[in-house]
């Protein structure tokens, strides 16, 4: 059975279609687990209205506000499938998807990707997965998270069916209280804890692009907490000897790092943030020594990359003057 996770805030607008997407699947044999993370607005009484008319197999489970992260953890624990699939409450699936994984796959497999479609607020297209990234059909869990890591591969909330057994065994769930860059976290543990990944080469997903969310606001303070998973990851990966001796792995996550230092860095500076030199020097205190090995990352790095990132080390003021003057020549 394919549990999958909705957790929903003040999701009115869109919850009804990710839950008629995952009662309307050709595949039968699925749960769903609506997590009502706090809603204020009419979600509540919109899920249930969907479940007193279809009667789905699974719960609605009404929690108070804890963020995102804590409730993904609530509803995986109160999964009682073998698989999991994360369906944020904006996406909807496409009606096949889990039907055209068994049949590919025979469920050989730790974690199935599939592509995804990001659509505007009405569902229509905007870029399909090829169009960016890869399909590799099979792959070891290690290879599959240097391969997304690299951005060769990509795998999002909803694109992607885990084995609940390798979550269980590995301890692997959402770190509470780290609700932006969740899904770079769970999704490379997952990855790399994995012996099988597979995939099926088609569109299994839409993603919503919302004006509205979080994601699209020029800055505010949650953008640290993408920063804190980078480190709750290579923390993660530190304690397991296997995967620590894999250099390319940990160097390609002090990358990722680097890349997520300076992104919001960025969105800091071009939000004309009232208090932007001071949370950029507070920034240092994220730094750790492992992330500083930039000679060791050379062969793996844009060279602007590298060098944008020295100069934020190297001086806020100076990195400031360098965003300003990058966006101007744009």
């Amino acid at each position: 059975m394919v549990s999958v996770i909705i957790p929903v805030y003040n999701g009115e607008l869109y919850i009804k279609d990710s839950m008629l997407s995952v009662i309307n699947q050709e595949y039968k044999d699925i749960e769903i687990i609506i997590v009502n993370d706090g809603s204020t607005d009419n979600t509540l009484n919109i899920a249930e209205s969907i479940w007193e008319k279809y009667s789905p197999k699974g719960k609605i489970i009404t929690i108070d506000n804890g963020g995102l992260a804590n409730a993904r953890n609530v509803g995986i624990e109160a999964s009682k499938g073998d698989y999991i699939c994360n369906l944020d409450a904006d996406d909807y699936l496409e009606s096949s998807i889990f039907q055209d994984i068994f049949n590919h796959t025979k469920g050989n497999f730790d974690v199935c990707y599939y592509g995804f479609r990001d659509v505007d607020e009405n569902g229509n297209a905007i870029t399909d997965y090829e169009e960016r990234f890869n399909y590799i059909d099979h792959a070891s869990g290690l290879d599959a998270a240097k391969l997304k890591l690299k951005k060769d591969i990509w795998i999002c909330q909803g694109s992607a069916v885990y084995k609940k057994d390798v979550m269980n065994r590995n301890g692997i769930k959402n770190v509470k209280g780290v609700n932006q860059g969740e899904d770079l976290y769970f999704i490379t543990s997952m990855l790399a804890s994995s012996d099988v990944v597979r995939c099926v080469a088609e569109t299994g997903v839409n993603i919503r692009s919302i004006s509205t969310s979080m994601m699209h606001c020029s800055y505010n303070n949650t953008f640290l907490q993408s920063i804190c998973a980078v480190k709750n990851l290579r923390n993660r990966m530190a304690c397991n000897d296997e995967i620590h001796k894999d250099d390319d792995l940990m160097n390609l996550i002090s990358i990722q790092f680097m890349e997520e230092i300076c992104c919001v860095a960025k969105r800091m500076i071009r939000s004309k943030y009232k208090s932007c030199f001071k949370l950029l020097k507070e920034m240092d205190c994220l730094y750790t020594d492992e992330f500083d090995n930039i000679d060791n990352l050379k062969h793996l790095m844009r060279r602007e990359k590298i060098i944008e990132y020295s100069i934020f080390k190297f001086n806020k003021f100076v990195y400031f003057c360098f965003v300003k003057i990058m966006d101007w020549f744009r």
